[in-house]
């Protein structure tokens, strides 16, 4: 599986890197304590997209911007999804629209807010 992985993202210009490597010994490359996933994540650069393919959490992490947009394109968009739930537009930094929606499997993202990209940087996972 890691394999087609590597070759997957290959064709899209995207190095893969574990974040922890194989360990023979082990005989696995998994993150087997709290403190093992410390490390590793503290390692992972904070524009880095995660994606744990067996361990099954198949998810994007990085920083975006929110942006604006006129009012009309807004409610257009508002109304072509569910205008009950609130919108946010913004912009991934190091993903594109297609790269992130050929993962997803609809349009959503959790946000978590910080007072400037220094201090998103700096946040420890």
């Amino acid at each position: 599986m890691e394999k087609q992985i590597v070759a997957a993202f290959a064709e899209e210009g995207i190095t893969v890197r574990r974040g922890r490597d194989y360990d023979p010994a082990e005989q696995h490359g998994f993150i087997s304590s709290q403190r093992m996933g410390m490390d590793v994540f503290k390692n992972i650069h904070p524009e880095a997209r995660l994606i744990v393919a067996e361990g099954k959490l198949h998810a994007d992490l990085g920083r975006a911007t929110a942006i604006s947009l006129p009012e009309a394109e807004t409610e257009r968009r508002w109304q072509a999804t569910t205008p009950q739930w609130p919108i946010m537009h913004f912009v991934l930094h190091g993903v594109t629209r297609d790269q992130m929606m050929a993962r997803q499997k609809a349009n959503h993202a959790n946000v978590a807010y910080a007072p400037s990209a220094e201090a998103a940087a700096d946040v420890k996972l």
